[in-house]
């Protein structure tokens, strides 16, 4: 089955993630890496290529978003906010998203405050759970024929 990732992270030419384009970068199974923004930054990634666009929260952006991506899962960044996933992290969004069908997953995670680990458990998704404000964290991995179907 064809297990392709595209990435789309937000970025800023004052904020870009270079630490962690760079692991995806060697990642076999990414297959695009798109950098979102108003401004066009400088990217020096052989995978890496701009996508004018507004806020990743704009409605628009997520339509785009949808016809940009050609791989069978879209990695969401949510935030511009320093990530760092875990050892087989793709792997393990890919495996669940395989054996189990599912359209969008997330997952727990952590932030780094003044050197300090601080735990953010997100719940479990059951019906009547999702609302506006509801936290996925700073990553979402998405079907991407769940997110193409979704937009229409």
């Amino acid at each position: 089955m064809n297990n392709t990732v595209d990435c789309f992270i937000p970025g800023s030419p004052e904020l870009i993630q270079s630490d962690f384009i760079a692991q995806l970068q060697d990642h076999p199974n990414i297959r695009k890496i798109f950098i979102l923004g108003k401004e066009k930054v400088n990217i020096t990634f052989s995978k890496c290529e701009f996508l004018e666009c507004a806020s990743i929260q704009n409605t628009e952006t997520i339509k785009k978003i949808a016809r940009t991506t050609k791989s069978a899962y879209s990695l969401l960044v949510t935030s511009e906010t320093d990530i760092n996933p875990g050892l087989f992290a793709l792997e393990r969004f890919i495996s669940i998203a395989e054996s189990t069908g599912a359209g969008l997953l997330y997952s727990d995670y952590y932030e780094i405050q003044e050197d300090k680990k601080i735990n953010h458990p997100v719940i479990d998704y059951q019906e009547g759970s999702l609302r506006d404000d509801f936290n996925f964290g700073p990553l979402l991995f998405i079907r991407s024929t769940a997110l193409k179907e979704a937009v229409k």
